[in-house]
């Protein structure tokens, strides 16, 4: 299990097609909780992503740029992180860029691109800036498991057994949990969000 943050900021999803930059296999993966650090700059996207994470009993942090991003995997360890493409200040590819520059292990956590263009240059792009995996927005909570599956040897499935322990924002527990009422409004705002992210 992967040790506590003492970082990371604010919290997460989305739904559409995937595709794997790097496919692992994820067939038979064991279950166990997760650490993922989510690098989104979308509210909406934020509380998908998190509702996702918790009802699958993860840990999770979420930070809205790229900078903040590398802040984060370089002060905690995170068994994945979910990196949005099209974010201000800088940019996923860049922070990936960044990130496999960094020494040790770090350099090495699986990166998943979260991005609203499904076009195969974008798929070049990823893996050009060493991202691992592929989830194309609106996400599909089944393609962004499958893609944490393929990634980390872990099945993030859902399980009625696990609480799920919400995510931190910075230093503070998020607030604000996400009832199941709220899911179908989610999903709606995103499909129609204006900007299409």
């Amino acid at each position: 299990t992967a040790p506590a943050a003492d970082t990371g900021p604010d919290s997460g999803v989305a739904k559409d097609a995937a595709g794997p930059c790097d496919a692992s296999p994820s067939a038979g993966a064991p279950h166990r909780r997760l650490r993922v650090l989510v690098a989104e700059d979308n509210p909406m996207n934020r509380k998908l992503v998190a509702l996702f994470l918790a009802r699958a009993g993860h840990r999770f942090d979420m930070v809205e740029n790229g900078y903040d991003a590398i802040a984060a995997v370089s002060r905690a360890r995170y068994d994945a992180v979910l990196m949005d493409i099209q974010m201000p200040d800088l940019d996923g590819l860049a922070a990936t860029r960044k990130i496999r520059g960094l020494p040790g292990p770090t350099a090495r956590v699986p990166v998943i691109a979260l991005t609203a263009n499904a076009m195969k240059g974008y798929r070049d792009a990823c893996l050009e800036a060493g991202m691992n995996d592929y989830v194309s927005k609106p996400i599909d909570p089944e393609a962004l498991q499958a893609a944490l599956a393929r990634q980390t040897g872990i099945d993030p499935a859902p399980r009625a057994d696990t609480p799920a322990p919400g995510a931190r924002a910075g230093a503070r527990e998020a607030e604000n949990p996400i009832a199941d009422s709220d899911v179908a409004a989610l999903f709606a705002a995103i499909e129609t969000g204006p900007d299409g992210r």
